[in-house]
């Protein structure tokens, strides 16, 4: 019930504006939309043994059991040097048993040459003329070359650009993966999906997490079906301001518009966009009020055609909130133990060993007991949180840099898990996504 009761008072609303890809007809658009996949792999010497069997065995799965004969591979390897182990090559049946010969053959040698590998990789990347996905592994950070992280992401910067206007019909993501006790330097891996490749970092420690990252990386280029999207969120009237977005998303503000820009959508995947909107009271009560008109448009992958959401969108407010609703409870127990990791790290810094493991094992403890079979909040989660925990017993100073990563890679600054973003608050109202049958 919107209340106008207190003219003076302004109404707090936590809306959430939600997009998903749905193919049509059950298409499989991994044997529609053309892509080339590429990976630079790391075989400087400390990747020796099970490290480089490990991805070994991850490239000749997506070799054989995922790319279908519209894809192509392509595969980069560096040490001291750089070297185009495969080149670009279409998926069939021949070339699959080509490429899996190579890769069972590659052996560790050298240092670390990271910016000379990028070089190479974009290079490749940027010759096959259309979409590509970009995945570099490396256990360590460079050490022989150009060393620098800043100086490497410049200059990989200044390349990708020169690349781009000479290939204009080439997209290339770039997806970053810190593997194996990695440690990374001055946010070089983050920082690199960031800016030049507008992909995504991952660090994972073990063999079963990365296949995890991996195959998600994997699915979501492949099952592509959108790209170039934005989303125009309008007020409905002047009584409505949008204050906030929490999203990782590029955000551009028009007058009282807010241009929220998506690179990629795949099939059956969502983008959230929470939103935090200041509501001017009305003396009239009514149990629905449209606050915001939401627009779509974007680039068709499969069509390659630019196309415009056929319908608007609208973010209404409607009932009172159910505080004991299951979601509700989830929300809160991530902003619990978001607060309890952050307070943790703050104990790390103090040099304060007792208080770091009971902040730690209290966040444990909220994970454990809120794990079902519909809740986010997964064992792998409450297993990260008993890692850090038998760190800070081992050695406190150990603990500091993993319990950062892990608050920086997983924990929305403002609460919540990076992949499902703080929506709901204690509020007396909620919003919903409303779809309108007409069009202007």
């Amino acid at each position: 019930m919107i209340d106008g009761s207190n003219p003076d008072a302004n109404l707090p609303v936590h809306a959430m504006v939600t997009i998903k890809g749905l193919l049509p007809n059950n298409k499989d658009v991994s044997k529609t939309v053309d892509l080339d996949i590429v990976f630079i792999v790391d075989k400087s010497r400390s990747m020796e043994g099970n490290r480089m069997e490990t991805m070994k065995n991850l490239i000749l799965h997506l070799i054989n059991s995922i790319l279908k004969e519209n894809h192509r591979l392509g595969v980069v390897s560096f040490d001291d040097k750089a070297i185009r182990l495969i080149e670009l090559m279409p998926a069939t049946k021949n070339n699959k048993e080509r490429a899996s010969n190579i890769v069972k053959g590659i052996k560790t040698s050298g240092e670390t040459n990271t910016y000379e590998g990028l070089l190479v990789v974009l290079q490749m990347a940027y010759e096959g003329g259309r979409r590509a996905c970009v995945m570099l592994f490396t256990d360590g950070n460079p050490n022989v070359g150009v060393i620098e992280p800043d100086e490497i992401i410049q200059k990989i910067i200044a390349e990708t650009n020169a690349l781009k206007a000479r290939s204009p019909t080439s997209q290339v993501d770039l997806h970053t993966f810190g593997i194996f006790d990695y440690q990374d330097r001055q946010d070089f891996l983050p920082n690199l999906a960031e800016k030049v490749g507008e992909g995504n970092y991952h660090n994972v420690d073990n063999r079963t997490d990365l296949a995890t990252a991996f195959a998600y990386v994997v699915s979501t280029a492949i099952n592509q079906i959108a790209e170039a999207i934005q989303i125009t969120i309008s007020p409905t009237s002047d009584r409505v301001q949008i204050e906030d977005a929490l999203t990782q998303f590029r955000q551009i503000r028009e007058e009282d518009q807010l241009i929220i820009k998506i690179p990629t959508l795949a099939d059956q995947q969502s983008r959230h966009i929470p939103l935090k909107l200041i509501v001017l009271p009305t003396k009239e009560k009514a149990n629905y009020e449209e606050l915001l008109r939401v627009e779509m448009t974007y680039k068709n992958v499969i069509t390659h055609s630019e196309e415009k959401c056929d319908e608007y969108l609208y973010v209404a407010r409607t009932h009172h909130w159910n505080e004991e609703n299951p979601d509700v409870i989830e929300q809160h127990n991530r902003v619990n133990v978001a607060k309890k990791m952050k307070r943790a790290l703050k104990y790390v810094k103090e040099d304060n060993r007792y208080d770091t493991i009971e902040e730690l094992k209290e966040a444990e403890d909220i994970i454990q007991e809120s794990i079902t079979k519909d809740s986010s909040l997964s064992m792998c989660m409450r297993n990260e949180l008993a890692k850090l925990i038998l760190m800070a017993k081992n050695n406190l100073e150990t603990v500091k840099m993993p319990l950062e990563e892990s608050a920086k890679s997983h924990w929305h600054e403002k609460g919540g898990w990076s992949s499902c973003y703080l929506t709901r608050k204690e509020e007396t109202m909620i919003t919903v996504v409303k779809r309108n049958t007409t069009t202007d």
